[in-house]
């Protein structure tokens, strides 16, 4: 049995693989872990009731837009393997669209959870991920896509994200959010002000 895990090349070093034959390498070793973009071959002489296990980790990762299209200049989309996530109205306490993620893109799979929950949506992976929000202002318009957002003083928060497929399926009046804005760990907030988010809502 042979397999390549295929990858683009900037995920190839931080994805790896893991083989097993009855829980076992086929050394009889624990099982054997290999990085995306090789070949992996497993030789001998099987036997009836015999299994090969291939074990596919799929951390969360952070997808930059190109720094060209302006209307996304400055936000960040998650994915969980090929499932991309948005953020809902449902799961937060202030305007979906001020809110922002703290991270840095490269850091994505240590600071990123991934939590599996039966109870939404009929079973999804949901994503927390670490961000913060301006609070918005009896005078914001909710309705303004994106609305302009009074600023506050900014709060730490947990986002959490659902995959995009499963969107507008608890409420009537839901709203969400793609690209988020995004403040690098490294960076400082923004002063006090008019701010408008930069990414679109829907």
């Amino acid at each position: 049995m042979s397999t390549r895990p295929v990858y683009p090349t900037a995920l190839r070093k931080a994805i790896s693989a893991q083989a097993a034959v009855n829980g076992y390498s086929p050394l009889r070793e624990p099982a054997q872990t290999s990085l995306g973009g090789r070949y992996w071959t497993i030789r001998r002489l099987w036997q009836p009731g015999q299994t090969a296990t291939l074990t596919l980790p799929i951390p969360p990762r952070v997808i930059v837009p190109d720094a060209r299209i302006e209307a996304v200049a400055g936000t960040v989309v998650f994915a969980r393997g090929p499932i991309i996530y948005c953020l809902k109205k449902q799961d937060v306490d202030f305007p979906v669209e001020t809110a922002r993620a703290a991270i840095e893109p490269a850091a994505a799979a240590k600071v990123i959870h991934a939590e599996w929950r039966e109870d939404l949506l009929e079973g999804v992976y949901v994503l927390h991920v670490p961000g913060e929000t301006a609070a918005a202002t009896a005078a914001s318009d909710p309705k303004a896509s994106p609305p302009l957002v009074q600023a506050v003083p900014i709060r730490s928060i947990e986002l959490k994200l659902v995959p995009f497929y499963a969107r507008a399926n608890r409420s009537n009046d839901s709203r969400w959010v793609v690209f988020i804005p995004n403040r690098p760990t490294g960076e400082q907030p923004a002063p006090r002000g008019d701010v408008s988010p930069g990414g679109p809502a829907f």
